[in-house]
């Protein structure tokens, strides 16, 4: 089991000074080791900014067609960016239905003959 560290105030005010000065260009990816030490400590980072309710940090495709994360630029994007998340949501309940049903069964279902 690795131990990882808890996201600090710091980093979160530091992300949000880099999301304000890269405005619509945001922050791609791929920059996430230089400004974060990692991609996945990038992520975490961005994420916690949306859960403690500091910055609507959105991911969309950026004006140089690069995947970014950055701030909403209006109520248009943030409710296209909030629709993906709750159809993700509603794909990871279906997800976990089908393993509830799946490990119920036994750990596999077989499927059925096909009636045609």
């Amino acid at each position: 089991m690795s131990y990882e560290r808890p996201i600090t105030e710091a980093e979160l005010t530091r992300a949000i000074r880099l999301l304000e000065e890269r405005g619509v260009w945001g922050i791609p990816r791929a920059k996430f080791s230089h400004f974060f030490g990692s991609d996945r400590r990038g992520r975490k980072i961005m994420a916690e900014l949306r859960k403690r309710g500091r910055a609507a940090v959105i991911v969309t495709t950026g004006p140089d067609g690069k995947e970014v994360y950055r701030v909403a630029q209006d109520e248009a994007e943030y409710r296209r960016f909030r629709a993906q998340l709750i159809s993700r949501i509603k794909e990871l309940e279906l997800a976990l239905v089908g393993l509830d049903e799946a490990w119920a069964a036994g750990g596999v279902r077989v499927a059925q003959k096909a009636l045609f």
